[in-house]
Parts: C-alpha cells; sequence; structure tokens
C-alpha cells in the first residue's frame, strides 16, 4: 500500500528506515560544523563526523534509500521558478539550504496538520522569529523528552552535536511533513 512505501526494498517501510536513520545519527553525534564543502552527485555527503540541521534530514531519508541531494538537484532543475533563493544551481549546496529542503517538502511529501506527532515527522521550526519562515529542520524521535513532548533528532548550532534535544515547548513548528 501507499503508507508501506519501501524505497530501498528492504522490507522496512520508508517512515521507519527515516527513524532508524535518525537513530544512527543521535549515536554518531556529528559536530555542528557550518560551510561549504563540494559533494560528489548524486550520493555526495559530508565528512560523517560534522553536518548541519539539514544534513540530519539528508542522512535520515538516505537510510530509507531516498537521495534527497538528486531529488532536490532535479526539483530545481525542473521547477526553478519554485526556489527563489536559488540563483545558480549547486548539487553540493541546494540540499542543505533549510528554505530549498521546506520548498522540495511542500512540492513532494504530504504536509501534517493537527493530531499527535509521530516518531519520523520532519519538523522545520522558526528558531528566530524576527526573520521571515522556518530557519531550522529536525526529525521527531520516538522517545519522549523530559517535557512529555517527543524529542526532536536534530543537530542544533555551533558547539552542539547531532543528537535529542526537548525543542518542542519552546520552539514554534512552523511545518510538519510525513513520508508514506
Amino acid at each position: 500500500s501507499a503508507a508501506d512505501t519501501d524505497s530501498d526494498g528492504d522490507g522496512i517501510p520508508d517512515a521507519l528506515d527515516i527513524l532508524v536513520g535518525a537513530r544512527k545519527l543521535v549515536l554518531n553525534h556529528a559536530r555542528y560544523t557550518e560551510g561549504y564543502y563540494q559533494l560528489s552527485y548524486p550520493n555526495g555527503d559530508v565528512p560523517r563526523d560534522v553536518g548541519v540541521c539539514s544534513d540530519t534530514i539528508v542522512r535520515a531519508y538516505r537510510n530509507a534509500g531516498i537521495d534527497l541531494q538528486k531529488r532536490v538537484a532535479e526539483d530545481i532543475r525542473a521547477a526553478p521558478a519554485a526556489y527563489t533563493s536559488v540563483r545558480k544551481p549547486n548539487a553540493s549546496i541546494d540540499h542543505r539550504r533549510v528554505k530549498n529542503l521546506l520548498t522540495w517538502f511542500l512540492r513532494h511529501v504530504p504536509e501534517v496538520h493537527g493530531g499527535p506527532m509521530r516518531p519520523g515527522d520532519v519538523v522545520f521550526l522558526d528558531t528566530f522569529p524576527s526573520r521571515l519562515g522556518p530557519d531550522h529542520v529536525g526529525i521527531i524521535s520516538d522517545r519522549l523528552a523530559p517535557s512529555g513532548m517527543p524529542f526532536v533528532i536534530n543537530n542544533w548550532t555551533v558547539g552542539f552535536t547531532e543528537g535529542e534535544m526537548d525543542l518542542l515547548p519552546s520552539i514554534p513548528v512552523t511545518h510538519r511533513f510525513r513520508m508514506k
């Protein structure tokens, strides 16, 4: 069924595969490290010990056999007007920018309005309310935080490593998506 899409054919539905990928990242503890890296294409990635919030999503989706680097690059070529912040397409960085990931998700993954957060949901967060739109992204964990709400698996900012954080009580979620 559509609810059991298995992009990599490993017998694990994508939604669960994405969560498993995110849980692996919690154990990896990549250091938050901004910067440009020249990446191979497709399936390019920054070194495993570094990353930013968008790399959490890219790596978790890759665990399900979904290459967001390739999918975002192809979508930018197919619909350049949808990606207003892309002046010159660059497959090494475009999929690593929150605004571009949001555009891709809005175009290709069902947005969830209301109801409980589910493990594996991708959430876009507004950490700077004075700026327009979300500027952070993470994945809803299968573990509850001290607040009673789910942890968010993410790579927060400089000085942090990839892990689970109790963000939902204090950081507004602007968009939520659930892979089918």
